[in-house]
């Protein structure tokens, strides 16, 4: 799958966009009735000290929202791909009627 995406255009555009898209997101916060469900790795926790503090202070002003840090690297979907799923299911699932 790796050497399948490597040098795959839209993987260059999105690295050459990383800056100014982080940028444009930056000045949008998440709105604050919007529930999200974040899923942070453990290895980009463990290596670099202020992530979860970053993420924890994005979602500060949503009212509903979690945080999920995972066992493994970057690309958790790749890996955890069963338990993303079902993470992904509960949180609709207890969420879905809060937003109606």
């Amino acid at each position: 799958m790796s050497r399948w995406n490597y040098g795959n255009p839209s993987i260059a555009d999105e690295w050459a966009q990383l800056a100014a898209n982080s940028t444009k997101s930056a000045a949008h916060p998440f709105p604050r009735t919007v529930p999200v469900l974040e899923f942070l790795s453990s290895e980009s926790v463990a290596s670099m000290p202020t992530w979860m503090e970053k993420h924890q202070r994005e979602l500060a002003d949503v009212s509903t929202h979690q945080l999920q840090v995972v066992n493994g690297a970057h690309y958790l979907h790749w890996s955890q791909a069963p338990l993303l799923g079902r993470a992904i299911t509960d949180f609709v699932t207890a969420n879905v009627a809060t937003t109606r």
